[in-house]
């Protein structure tokens, strides 16, 4: 049994005469609104574009700040709160799209934390670049 469909054939535009092609374009979008249909597609196209791209370079910030959040105990042991300008851990992973830190419950060595700073750092300045 074949199934029918709900959806109409569409007629062709020559099946009609002229006169009436010209109603029926009387009542479509006018082209300056189709042009600007498309630009306002074409921006949203590129803003997920340009996300997804900023959102790969980001990768390997989040995993530092992952990296440290699992490293340190509190938001008292974050090492760029009075010499830079008080970057705060909480706003920069929201910055980054990722959620609250858990912490540690207890905190890596100085060597460690100082190592996982190191590689933040270069992370963000990559990114910047």
């Amino acid at each position: 049994m074949a199934e029918s469909s709900t959806e109409e054939e569409p007629v062709p535009l020559e099946a009609f005469d002229a006169e009436t092609r010209t109603m029926l374009g009387m009542f479509d979008i006018p082209a300056f609104a189709r042009r600007g249909m498309e630009l306002e597609h074409l921006r949203k196209c590129l803003r997920r574009r340009l996300d997804r791209e900023r959102s790969g370079m980001l990768d390997m910030v989040r995993l530092r700040l992952r990296e440290w959040s699992r490293a340190a105990d509190g938001p008292s042991a974050w090492p760029f709160s009075v010499k830079d300008n008080c970057i705060c851990f909480e706003t920069l992973c929201l910055a980054v799209g990722l959620p609250s830190p858990t912490w540690a419950d207890r905190p890596a060595s100085l060597r460690v934390r100082r190592r996982i700073a190191r590689d933040l750092i270069a992370a963000v300045e990559r990114f910047n670049r």
